[in-house]
C-alpha cells in the first residue's frame, strides 16, 4: 500500500500519478500482481499493489517501489512535486512447516454404520494458491488409492474456507476391514509441495444376535435328567467381513454368574471362530439345587486385531420349568400258561425317562421252589436291548421249546440312585433321586398228550405176560402211570413205571413194560394204545 499526503496542495488544483515497480521493472495488471486504482481520501492519495503469489525465488530480497508524481493544473501558480517510497521484501520459502494436515475421526464407528473420515489443511494466512490434489491412500507410499480400493469409500470434493480446505473421506457402511490406517496426502505442484498425515481407524463390531435353544426342545423337563441349553451368536459377515471370536457369560435365575468350573452345570465355552457356548446340567434339579428358572446367555464378539473393538455385550433368556421324576415302570410281556413244547418268548421291559443321568441296575432271575437262577445261568438264550434314547431296556429270555423245568417265578427288579459324587453333606453333590421298581411273570407249564399206539407186543410163551413196547414223544416227564388198553377195552389200568423222566427234551424215550394179558381171545388181531396221565 502507498500513501502520498498531498495537503499542500488543498487549495490547488492537481493532477497526481502512482507507478509500481519491483527491481526497476515497471508492474503492471496481469497474473502476477493486481493494482488498485488510487484513491483520495482526507488529502491523501492511496493506492494498492496486490502480490498474487508471492515467490521466494522473485520476491524475496526484491525492491517495491511505489512513485508519485503530482503536477498542478496551473504550474504558474505552483510548483508540481516528483516524489518515491520502497521497501525491501523478505520472502520465506514455502516449506511443509507452512500447511498443517490434520484427520478428523470424531468417534468409533459402529461396522454398519455411515461414517466420515475428514482431512483438514490449514494453509497460512492469506494463502491463495489452491491445493492440486488430495488423496486418501492406506499406506505411505500412496499405492492404494482408497477410493479404488473399497467400494464403499466415496470422496466428497474438497471445500475451502479461506485458507482452510477439508477433504471427505464417506464409508457408506463402514465394516470391519475398514480398521485400519489412513493417510492423507496433499500436494501444491507450484511449490512441488507434497505432506501428508496418517491416523488409525478404530471400528467396533455391532452387537450380535443371540438365540438360546433347549435340548428337548419340547415336552417336559424331569429331574435327574441331562439338559442342555444352546446359546448361539449371529453377526451379519457382510458388515463384519474378518475372524472374530466369542466370549460368554451364563447367569442363573437367581443372577449368579455359572463358573466355568461348577461340576454339575457345565459351561462349554466358543472355541476358535465358534460362536455357540452350550450349557450342560448333568443332573438338573428340582430339589435342593431348584434349577427352575430364567436362564441368561451374555455374548461378546471379540477380534484379534487391536483396531477392532469388541461388541457390546448383547443378552438373551430362556425360562426353565423342572418337573419332579415320574415312577420307572418294570412289565413283562408274557402271563399265565403254556403248553409244553410251545415256542415262548418272555420279555421284561424297564422304562425310565428319556436322558436320565445313570443307568439303571437291572436284575432278571427266576425262582423255583428249591433254587433262585440267574438269567445268564438258565442255559438259554437271552438277549438285552435298549432303545435309541436309553429309556426303554428289553431283557428277553427264549424257551424253545418249553419244558416242564421252565415252570417257575421269573422276576425282574430295577434300580437307579442319582447322585453327585459321594460327599452327602455336601448339597451340590448328595443323593437327588431313588427309584426301585420290580415286575414279576408266573410260568405254568401244562401239557395235553393224547393216546399213541404201541409199537409192539411180544406175548410170553406158556404164560399170559406179554411185553408191549412204546415211544415216550419228545417231551420231559416226571415219574408216570400209563394205562394200556386194546380195541376199546382197558386192562392193567394204572400200570405203574417208574424211573421214566427224561433229562433231555430232545429226543424220543422208548419204553418197554411187562402186563397179564386177560381175556384174548384166539385168533384176532388187537391194537394196543397208552394213555400217559401224569405230565408235568
Amino acid at each position: 500500500m502507498c500513501i502520498a499526503d498531498i495537503s499542500q496542495y488543498i487549495d490547488t488544483s492537481v493532477s497526481v500519478t502512482m507507478s509500481w515497480r519491483r527491481n526497476n521493472t515497471v508492474l503492471t495488471n496481469g497474473s502476477d500482481f493486481t493494482i488498485s486504482p488510487p484513491v483520495m481520501t482526507n488529502n491523501q492519495y492511496t493506492g494498492v499493489l496486490r502480490i498474487n503469489s508471492l515467490r521466494d525465488e522473485l520476491d524475496n530480497g526484491a525492491s517495491y517501489n511505489c512513485s508519485v508524481s503530482v503536477t498542478p493544473n496551473t504550474p504558474f501558480i505552483i510548483a508540481g512535486n516528483d516524489n518515491s517510497s520502497a521497501v525491501t521484501l523478505t520472502v520465506a520459502r514455502f516449506d511443509i512447516n507452512h500447511v498443517d494436515i490434520s484427520i478428523n475421526i470424531p468417534s468409533v464407528p459402529v461396522s454398519g454404520d455411515v461414517f466420515n473420515l475428514s482431512c483438514v489443511i490449514v494453509g497460512p494466512p492469506n494463502f491463495v494458491e489452491n491445493l492440486t490434489s488430495v488423496r486418501w491412500t492406506y499406506y505411505l507410499q500412496g499405492s492404494q488409492d482408497v477410493a479404488s480400493e473399497n467400494n464403499d469409500a466415496t470422496l466428497v470434493p474438497v471445500v475451502r474456507n479461506g485458507n482452510i480446505f477439508t477433504s471427505v473421506l464417506t464409508l457408506d457402511p463402514v465394516k470391519t476391514t475398514d480398521a485400519r490406517q489412513y493417510y492423507c496426502q496433499v500436494a501444491i505442484s507450484v511449490f512441488s509441495y507434497i505432506d501428508r498425515n496418517n491416523r488409525d481407524l478404530t471400528v467396533q463390531i455391532p452387537p450380535p444376535s443371540v438365540s438360546v435353544f433347549p435340548n428337548p426342545p419340547t415336552g417336559p423337563i424331569y429331574e435327574s435328567t441331562s439338559y442342555l441349553l444352546t446359546c448361539t451368536a449371529t453377526v451379519n459377515t457382510t458388515i463384519v467381513d474378518t475372524p472374530v471370536t466369542a466370549s460368554v457369560v451364563w447367569s442363573d435365575p437367581s443372577g449368579n454368574v455359572i463358573p466355568t468350573n461348577d461340576t454339575r452345570r457345565q459351561v462349554i465355552p466358543p472355541t476358535g471362530s465358534s460362536l455357540v457356548s452350550m450349557l450342560l446340567f448333568q443332573p438338573i434339579d428340582t430339589g435342593l439345587n431348584n434349577d427352575g428358572g430364567t436362564y441368561t446367555c451374555q455374548m461378546i464378539i471379540n477380534s484379534g486385531n487391536s483396531l477392532i473393538a469388541s461388541s457390546q455385550p448383547t443378552n438373551t433368556t430362556l425360562p426353565v420349568t423342572v418337573e419332579s421324576l415320574p415312577p420307572m415302570t418294570v412289565d413283562f410281556s408274557s402271563v399265565g400258561s403254556f403248553e409244553l413244547g410251545q415256542s415262548l418268548t418272555i420279555t421284561c421291559t424297564i422304562k425310565t425317562v428319556e436322558r436320565l443321568v445313570v443307568t439303571p441296575l437291572i436284575t432278571f432271575f427266576k425262582i423255583t421252589k428249591t433254587d433262585i437262577e440267574m438269567l445268564s445261568n438258565l442255559n438259554r438264550p437271552y438277549s438285552i436291548t435298549t432303545d435309541d434314547t436309553g429309556s426303554v431296556t428289553n431283557y428277553t429270555l427264549i424257551l424253545d421249546p418249553v419244558r416242564f423245568e421252565d415252570a417257575g417265578m421269573y422276576t425282574c427288579m430295577a434300580e437307579f440312585n442319582v447322585t453327585g459324587f459321594n460327599n452327602t453333606n455336601d448339597p451340590s453333590t448328595a443323593t437327588y433321586d431313588y427309584q426301585e421298581a420290580s415286575g414279576v411273570f408266573t410260568l405254568n407249564v401244562t401239557c395235553t398228550i393224547l393216546p399213541f399206539a404201541a409199537t409192539s407186543v411180544t406175548a410170553i410163551p406158556g404164560t399170559t405176560g406179554a411185553n408191549v413196547s412204546f415211544i415216550i414223544p419228545n417231551a420231559s416227564y416226571a415219574n408216570e402211570n400209563y394205562s394200556i388198553s386194546y380195541t376199546g377195552q382197558q386192562f392193567q389200568a394204572n400200570q405203574t413205571v417208574s424211573m421214566t423222566r427224561m433229562s433231555s427234551s430232545s429226543v424220543d424215550k422208548p419204553i418197554m413194560i411187562y402186563i397179564v394179558l386177560t381175556g384174548l381171545e384166539e385168533d384176532n388181531v388187537y391194537q394196543f394204545t397208552i394213555d400217559s396221565s401224569n405230565c408235568l
